[in-house]
């Protein structure tokens, strides 16, 4: 507030306040606050009280803010756990192995394995194991889906398979001198470029209608791009 007091024909201010608060002073602000729009009112409140800044947060309003995501992702977070044994949770993988301890002379055979285990807690089928290439589902690499029905072998598991919390499955083909599965890829069309090489993946899908892709090991991708650059 401004006191004034007369002399005469003489008015003499005996307190301004300043025209810079604290926070301007701190960042710089000109006394016409070029960066802040205030209306008439809130200009003079502010010239007025020394304590009000339109650059400084709420801190109140801040608090409520922070309190009311806290209570949302708690809330989020309460129903994730809820569901989450309903959950149909898989770990796989997919790639080349040596057959060992078998009574074959010379090198031991090779197969192609893909491997599921439930690692939930709710029990699930697998029904087939498919392949897919591609990066989307339309356009020049849109995605290309085939089966693979022929997993078959003493040591490979049938199809459909129950698998309940903890077990494993695995699915194996025996792979022939010269690899003539990954040959067959390329020279089919389904492998076309080193697009279909780098999003080849192994598809495991369940009977509750879920589908796991997972990517092949690094062995197997050298293998489809050998196969590519030879027929190129």
């Amino acid at each position: 507030m401004e006191a004034f007091t007369r002399q005469g024909s003489q008015v003499r201010t005996l307190h301004r306040p300043p025209y810079k608060s604290k926070c301007c002073r701190r960042t710089g602000e000109s006394r016409f606050f070029r960066n802040c729009t205030l209306t008439a009112t809130a200009w003079r409140y502010r010239m007025t009280s020394p304590l009000f800044c339109p650059l400084e947060p709420a801190w109140g309003d801040v608090a409520t803010w922070v309190s009311g995501i806290a209570t949302l992702l708690t809330a989020g977070l309460a129903i994730y756990l809820a569901k989450r044994p309903e959950r149909i949770r898989l770990k796989a993988q997919a790639g080349f192995y040596l057959l060992l301890g078998t009574d074959t002379v010379g090198d031991p055979p090779e197969i192609l394995s893909v491997t599921a285990t439930n690692v939930g807690l709710r029990r699930t089928t697998i029904k087939q194991i498919s392949i897919r290439t591609g990066l989307m589902k339309r356009g020049p690499w849109r995605h290309r889906f085939a089966l693979i029905p022929n997993w078959v072998g003493a040591f490979s598991s049938p199809l459909p398979m129950a698998l309940a919390d903890g077990d494993s499955g695995s699915w194996n083909m025996a792979m022939e001198p010269g690899r003539p599965f990954v040959a067959r890829l390329v020279t089919d069309g389904f492998v076309r470029s080193w697009v279909d090489v780098w999003t080849f993946r192994f598809g495991i899908h369940t009977g509750h209608g879920g589908n796991l892709y997972i990517k092949p090991s690094s062995d197997f991708r050298k293998a489809l791009s050998e196969a590519l650059r030879g027929k190129q």
